[in-house]
């Protein structure tokens, strides 16, 4: 079953363009907003997510 309380919400620069990642906080694993289905980012738009911090950059490193 999905939790979205379970994703932390992120913003990267990935090939120059910046995009919207998730860091499950349980397994530390990363995904894509564009891969969860429609369902899944509706819920994950619902939750209440402080998008404060830092922007990450991914050099390719």
């Amino acid at each position: 079953m999905f939790n979205p309380e379970e994703w932390t919400k992120l913003f990267m620069t990935i090939q120059g363009k910046s995009k919207t990642v998730y860091i499950n906080e349980h397994t530390g694993l990363s995904k894509l907003r564009v891969t969860f289905t429609k369902e899944q980012q509706m819920a994950l738009d619902r939750k209440r997510v402080d998008t404060g911090g830092p922007l990450l950059q991914n050099r390719g490193e």
